[in-house]
């Protein structure tokens, strides 16, 4: 399997008056151009993208219902790469952090990586213009959440993973018109 994302889609924001280093990655922040931003959208923007990034990971393994809204808040935000595995997968991969300024520890982050294919397949019956369609679709979300537990001075993880695959069969018909022209 290959993924690739360029380091361009990375964005980090130094909030010096909280003492703190937030990265994303994977995310266009300013759906498009931030030099038409002023410094305050500029931060307005990033602060919502981070808090949806953050919502999206942070939702995987609970209710299916609560990370298809936040994936769906997501979707025209997200970087997708199509990767190459037995067949092709659209997949994006997001990541959050905050990192702490003077100690440079990590604070809280996590990762997803959601994914989603399908593909068919048509074979020929003895009828013609009549076909078996075969169809597949899956989708995978794998996503890992990191916070600094106070109480224990360590490092909590915690990580969800899920996929679907769903398979169809169905009798379709293409019917060829052709058209003819004498001169």
């Amino acid at each position: 399997m290959s993924f690739d994302t360029p380091l361009a889609d990375l964005e980090i924001n130094v909030d010096n008056d909280k003492n703190r280093v937030q990265v994303l990655m994977g995310v266009n922040v300013y759906d498009g151009s931030s030099e038409s931003l002023g410094a305050l959208a500029k931060e307005q923007k990033y602060k919502e993208k981070y808090s949806n990034v953050k919502n999206l990971v942070t939702s995987m393994g609970k209710s299916k219902k609560e990370f298809e809204k936040n994936f769906r808040n997501m979707k025209s935000s997200l970087n997708y790469q199509r990767t190459k595995t037995v067949f092709d997968m659209d997949t994006a991969f997001v990541l959050y952090m905050t990192l702490d300024l003077e100690t440079g520890m990590l604070k809280e982050g996590g990762g997803a990586l959601i994914g989603s294919t399908s593909f068919s397949y048509s074979v020929p019956t003895g009828i013609p213009c009549i076909y078996f369609k075969f169809k597949v679709e899956g989708s995978l979300e794998a996503g890992l959440k990191i916070v600094w537990n106070i109480d224990t001075s360590k490092y909590d993880l915690n990580g969800e993973t899920s996929f679907s695959v769903k398979p169809s069969i169905g009798v379709s018909a293409d019917v060829l018109v052709a058209s003819a022209y004498a001169g």
